[in-house]
């Protein structure tokens, strides 16, 4: 994990590279540095907001809701697993900012479809009080 996080950066540049290589690329006008670097920077804080504030609530309810005299005891390999999976998944979630931001730069969606579909995109969309009850 440690060396997919230093290759990481030189990774998303050659993906990019790689792309802009063959096509005609707008990313390549407004140069991939920024979206490298802020790739980075959001895969980085997708972790760290996995690692101190989920993995606290998952791992307090897990020994809270254990029943009285039973000892929490996880297999490493199993927690391990657990966590770099989660890990990476909200490192991998983080990064929608960028893809919006590239797929904009590339035309694939103009801004005007992305603020028309605005509410269907939110996820965990409050239903306004005027919505009749679905029920």
């Amino acid at each position: 994990m440690t060396a997919f996080l230093i290759t990481l950066p030189f990774i998303l540049y050659q993906i990019l590279e790689f792309h802009c290589a063959g096509l005609v690329c707008p990313l390549k006008n407004a140069g991939s540095w920024p979206l490298v670097v802020a790739s980075m920077l959001l895969f980085l804080s997708g972790m760290a907001s996995a690692y101190l504030a989920v993995f606290p609530m998952v791992f307090g309810f897990i020994t809270a809701s254990a029943p009285q005299g039973v000892a929490v005891m996880t297999d490493i390999d199993k927690y391990l697993s657990f966590v770099l999976s989660h890990v990476f998944a909200f490192g991998v979630t983080f990064q929608v900012p960028v893809a919006v931001v590239a797929m904009v730069k590339m035309g694939f969606v103009s801004v005007a479809k992305l603020r028309e579909i605005r509410r269907y995109v939110i996820v965990g969309r409050i239903r306004r009080r005027c919505d009749p009850d679905p029920t």
